[in-house]
């Protein structure tokens, strides 16, 4: 997955991690909100190659503030400071607008301080 994190700018799972607990300082210390996307596609048929797919996806759809990170092997994760849950819905609906329904990634946003699922079933 190096390869992968360094051209596409995604971070490893320990360095996300990381990210994530920093935002969610800040957020607490400044009272501003947060999200996080994580998308799941362990149930695809090829899921190595749809997660490089959503990793392309998602790096030339998120703006410069956000961070996508690795969260295992089938699960990524995007980082959305300063948005609140109705933002990353939007976020998530016109990323997934382009996957066909039966492979699209599963997907949870948990948004500090709320929570959203989003599922394509």
């Amino acid at each position: 997955m190096t390869k992968l994190a360094d051209r596409w700018r995604s971070y490893s799972e320990n360095e996300f991690l990381s990210l994530v607990d920093n935002e969610h300082l800040r957020s607490r210390r400044y009272h501003v909100r947060f999200s996080l996307v994580v998308f799941d596609l362990s149930r695809s048929i090829r899921p190595g190659k749809r997660v490089r797919a959503l990793v392309r996806s998602l790096s030339r759809r998120v703006r410069s503030a956000d961070r996508i990170g690795w969260l295992g092997d089938e699960k990524v994760g995007l980082l959305l400071p300063a948005t609140e849950a109705n933002g990353a819905t939007k976020v998530v609906e016109d990323i997934l607008r382009s996957w066909r329904r039966e492979d699209s990634p599963l997907c949870s946003i948990q948004s500090y301080p709320q929570t959203v699922e989003v599922n394509q079933d």
